[in-house]
């Protein structure tokens, strides 16, 4: 019969297999990857879309006077 105190090993041995654990951390870069290219996609379509913003009221202008 094992004691108390060998029960509470096991969580620790738990834990540090969890932590040392390799497995799956490939696919936690691919999710950190795809997660900057889209902040840098969102950030580079705002840019262009605020830039198209003023040649369109450039044009606009051009064409009222």
């Amino acid at each position: 019969m094992k004691c108390a105190v060998m029960n509470r090993k096991q969580p620790q041995g738990w834990i540090h297999r969890f932590l040392t654990d390799e497995n799956g951390s490939s696919a936690m870069e691919y999710a950190l990857m795809a997660a900057l290219i889209g902040i840098a996609i969102i950030g580079s379509v705002t840019l262009v879309s605020q830039s198209n913003q003023q040649n369109f009221n450039a044009v606009s202008d051009a064409l009222s006077e």
